[in-house]
């Protein structure tokens, strides 16, 4: 969490960049700050300021406004939270999915269990791994098969030359 000190420090620093109004730079802070995604005050500075130094390709800055700062983007790279995905956010009451509001309003249809889910995913992988053991089982009885009659020809072409020899010693 940010301090008083620390918030407008990095309000003072948008400000100063972009010259963006403080109101928003200091609402965007604070919606950063409530993902209470970082523990250290580092980070924040770190990614305020990415955002606004960032430029497109011809040198323009890339943010206009300082809305987008608490949004997933290149500005949070380096961070601890770089490649994790968003958090689910609720899109009724902009908290973190499910609020207390949503589990509680009996107009919602409930979520499904979160178990199922991973019962089905187990069931498709274990029919996944007999699939593979039953085409390794075919894969086996075809091997074998032709072993079993490499072995018969080179058993029948013995026989043959055996049979030539002995009809040689008979005569």
């Amino acid at each position: 969490m940010l301090t008083p000190r620390m918030r407008a420090a990095l309000v003072t620093t948008m400000v100063e960049a972009r010259d963006w109004n403080p109101k928003a730079c200091s609402e965007a802070i604070d919606r950063m700050d409530a993902t209470g995604r970082f523990q250290h005050q580092a980070f924040y500075v770190s990614v305020v300021g990415r955002y606004v130094s960032a430029l497109t390709e011809d040198g323009r800055p890339r943010f206009t406004t300082p809305a987008l700062l608490a949004d997933e983007g290149e500005h949070w790279t380096h961070t601890p939270i770089e490649g994790r995905k968003a958090r689910a956010i609720c899109t009724t009451h902009g908290l973190p999915f499910p609020c207390e509001d949503c589990k509680t309003d009996p107009n919602l249809k409930p979520l499904d269990d979160p178990k199922s889910w991973r019962a089905q995913v187990r069931v498709e992988r274990e029919q996944a791994a007999q699939k593979r053991r039953q085409m390794t089982a075919d894969q086996e009885a075809r091997r074998d098969a032709a072993r079993h009659e490499a072995a018969r020809k080179k058993a029948q072409r013995l026989d043959a030359a055996r049979a030539e020899l002995h009809q040689g010693d008979q005569q």
